[in-house]
C-alpha cells in the first residue's frame, strides 16, 4: 500500500496507513522544511464542522471547508479552533498523484495576487479577460484606515477575480490570478 500525502503550512505529513471513517488512528510521517522526520501516533474523530486530532502534544480541533483551486483542483481552507491559525490550499495526495503533478509542472501557471494584510475590498479596478500592463493598478483596498492600490507585478490578462468591492479579505486571501 502506498501512502497518502499532505501538506499543512511548512510540514509534509505522510499518512502510513490510509485514515477511515469517522474516527480511528494512524502512523504519520511528519517533516517540517529543511528538517529531519520524525513519526507520529494521530487519533481522530470528526464533529459536524470538521474534526478533533490528537497529537502527543494534546488535543486540537479544526474547521474544514472545501474549496477549488484556480487549476479546479479540490482543496481545503483549515482552521483551528479557538485561534487565528488557518492553512489555505491543502491538497491531499492519493497514490500516484505525485506522479502527475510532476508532468504538469512545465506549464506556465497563472500569477496569483494575494492580499499582504487584512482589509477591505474598495474598488476593483479590472475584469476579467482584461489586458493589464507592469504597475497598473489592479484594485484598492483599505487597510489600517488608508487606501492602498494593489498594482500589477507584470504583464499580463486577468484570469481570474476572487473578490468584489466591500468584501473584507485576511493576509494571504487571494485577490486575483494573471495569466
Amino acid at each position: 500500500m502506498s501512502a497518502v500525502k499532505s501538506k499543512v503550512g511548512p510540514f509534509d505529513l505522510e499518512w502510513l496507513s490510509i485514515p477511515r471513517g469517522p474516527q480511528g488512528s494512524a502512523r504519520v510521517r511528519v517533516t517540517k522544511a529543511g528538517a529531519s522526520s520524525e513519526e507520529i501516533e494521530v487519533s481522530w474523530r470528526e464533529d459536524a464542522d470538521g474534526l478533533w486530532l490528537e497529537l502527543p502534544g494534546g488535543l486540537y480541533g479544526f474547521d474544514l471547508q472545501a474549496e477549488k483551486d484556480e487549476e479546479g483542483r479540490r482543496g481545503f481552507l483549515i482552521s483551528k479552533r479557538g485561534s487565528s491559525e488557518a492553512y489555505e490550499g491543502v491538497h491531499v495526495m492519493r497514490p500516484g498523484d505525485e506522479k502527475l503533478a510532476g508532468a504538469d509542472s512545465g506549464k506556465r501557471k497563472g500569477m496569483k495576487v494575494k492580499a499582504q494584510m487584512p482589509g477591505k475590498i474598495v474598488r476593483v479596478l479590472v475584469e476579467v479577460g482584461q489586458s493589464v500592463t507592469k504597475d497598473q493598478s489592479l484594485l484598492v483596498m483599505e487597510a489600517m484606515k488608508m487606501e492602498n492600490e494593489i498594482r500589477a507585478h507584470s504583464d499580463g490578462i486577468v484570469k481570474l477575480l476572487h473578490v468584489q468591492p466591500g468584501q473584507t479579505v485576511e493576509t494571504g486571501a487571494p485577490l486575483l490570478v494573471l495569466e
